[in-house]
């Protein structure tokens, strides 16, 4: 399934990857969630992933606090950092303040924040189901934090339509987000 969806990936030419990061965006920001939170954790895109940091250039994003992730190889985690967004800010000139880092995505050199601000995090994934299960890269770094989030941390899985599927095989450790959110729909899970 991976495979796949990597392959499936790549064919989504960019004048469509970004209509549908546009309509992503659109729905994260119309979300009660993202309106009550201070602190938004959003990630760069690998590869032929959407790019949910359009959600920055938005009036809505005024005044909020926005980081991204820095993967730590050595100890297999996600540490968050935050990203300065001035008003006006594109995720262009947004991503300009990041550097490559070890698995060649986008990441920032700004302050860590502690796990227990981020209160809306955007999530990644290959694939993922309408009980808000994610199928991911394969090296766990978003299962382990997760299951680390506080239950005061809204969680959002976004993808392309064609990424989410009738039911993905489950493991005893996975961790099912709260909202699925592709260019057609904005679906909470109960």
């Amino acid at each position: 399934l991976r495979a796949q969806m990597r392959a499936r990936q790549q064919t989504v030419g960019q004048r469509d990857a970004h209509a549908a990061a546009r309509e992503v965006a659109s729905k994260i920001v119309a979300m009660d969630a993202f309106h009550a939170a201070n602190c938004v954790a959003l990630f760069s895109p690998f590869r032929c992933e959407l790019d949910p940091t359009l959600v920055v250039e938005h009036s809505g994003a005024a005044g909020k606090l926005f980081c991204l992730p820095r993967s730590h190889r050595a100890i297999g985690r996600l540490s968050f950092h935050e990203v300065q967004t001035p008003p006006g800010v594109t995720a262009q000139r947004w991503s300009q303040q990041l550097s490559v880092g070890e698995y060649g995505i986008l990441e920032p050199s700004g302050p860590e924040l502690p796990l227990t601000c981020l209160e809306l995090v955007v999530v990644p994934a290959l694939a993922f189901d309408r009980a808000g299960y994610r199928l991911g890269w394969g090296a766990g770094y978003y299962d382990r934090l997760l299951a680390q989030l506080g239950a005061n941390t809204t969680t959002v899985v976004v993808g392309y339509d064609w990424q989410c599927i009738d039911q993905l095989p489950r493991d005893p450790h996975d961790v099912a987000v709260q909202w699925v959110i592709t260019p057609s729909e904005a679906l909470p899970i109960t």
